[in-house]
């Protein structure tokens, strides 16, 4: 009996410590890795802006060949899911949730074998220095009583960390690779007043949005009013954005601060129409650009330095075209905006 006893004490003691591991331990868990690519902006969002090609460089999908696999809906867009079954890692599915394009794409992740667990997924891309681009992928989860007691004793960034480093340094090689291969062309940088410009090829471009002309004031309502009502017709006529949203720029009437300009969206095909829109397309040659990180009040320096580099070269140009790398809804510091400020030239004759 008194072995009884002892056995039965033992394991009310355990039990007890579960339960109380259980209630103090944490009931979610962020596990996220980052890389620096050396390749153009274009070369890693095509890499990573759909299940697709995720699959390219996922970890996971090297360690079962047999794996069964099934994509549905519009490649890259929302809604587009990718499910898989595989006696090495399991079954689940991941669903794209929202996309900003040559930015961020947001996922669910869901394992339904060889349990069952949701989580939220994300892969974000920013500029780094030297035009090498920062890639960021992690994961969000919240998980209950009895998995919390699982974590308590096995980290979960130990855990899953180390494939995340897996996967990005394959996509790093993929990327670097591919961006090795592609064809040279001539490039130039010149300092004017502090920035860095860099002369390069540019174009063909086309660009959808909507024209106007907006005193300084009334630009940024504009700029809103017009991407929202964009964004719907182009996501819901199924067309790629090739690119960040972009302000083309006209003229500029320094006496009543105003501006002819265009709130667009870059396209992958001149054949994009869209009712209550204009096109506008930029043809293949030269462009003087500066990307410059800070609050866009401090943007009409970077255009007086592209001007005056401009006169020095003997340029001239028709449109200027401001990208806008940085998210709004995700940058909340306006000092760590990213533009890109583009003037496509050509010799004046």
């Amino acid at each position: 009996m008194k072995v009884g006893k002892i056995i039965l004490f033992v394991l009310g003691v355990i039990v007890a410590g579960l339960i109380i591991i259980g209630l103090v331990s944490p009931k979610e868990a962020t596990v996220q890795r980052t890389v620096l690519i050396d390749a153009p902006r274009e070369v890693v969002w095509q890499n990573i802006s759909s299940l697709e090609a995720q699959h390219d460089w996922s970890p996971w999908a090297r360690r079962d060949e047999n794996m069964e696999m099934n994509y549905e809906g519009e490649k890259g867009q929302v809604g587009s899911k990718y499910s898989w079954h595989s006696e090495v890692v399991g079954a689940g599915y991941q669903q794209i949730t929202a996309v900003s394009d040559m930015q961020k794409m947001e996922q669910d992740l869901v394992f339904t074998e060889p349990f069952n667990s949701k989580a939220n997924v994300w892969i974000e891309m920013q500029d780094a220095e030297n035009g090498q681009q920062e890639v960021t992928w992690g994961f969000h989860t919240e998980f209950g009583f009895f998995m919390s007691i699982f974590t308590f004793f096995s980290s979960m960034d130990k855990g899953v960390g180390p494939d995340f480093e897996e996967g990005l340094q394959y996509l790093k090689e993929k990327c670097e690779k591919e961006a090795a291969e592609m064809p040279a062309s001539e490039e130039m940088s010149f300092e004017v007043d502090g920035f860095t410009i860099v002369e390069k090829q540019f174009g063909p471009a086309y660009y959808i949005g909507k024209l106007a002309t907006k005193k300084m004031d009334e630009m940024s309502d504009f700029f809103e009013a017009s991407y929202k009502a964009l964004q719907e017709k182009v996501s819901g006529a199924g067309f790629a954005m090739a690119g960040v949203p972009c302000g083309l720029y006209f003229t500029w009437d320094t006496e009543n601060m105003q501006s002819d300009l265009m709130a667009a969206f870059p396209m992958m095909s001149p054949d994009v129409v869209v009712d209550g829109f204009d096109n506008y397309k930029v043809d293949e040659g030269i462009a003087c650009m500066i990307t410059y990180k800070g609050n866009y009040e401090n943007l009409g320096e970077v255009h007086n330095a592209l001007d005056k580099h401009m006169q020095s070269r003997g340029f001239v140009g028709s449109v200027a075209i401001e990208e806008y790398l940085s998210d709004p809804s995700t940058v909340t510091d306006p000092n760590e905006m990213v533009t890109r400020v583009i003037y496509p030239v050509r010799l004046k004759e």
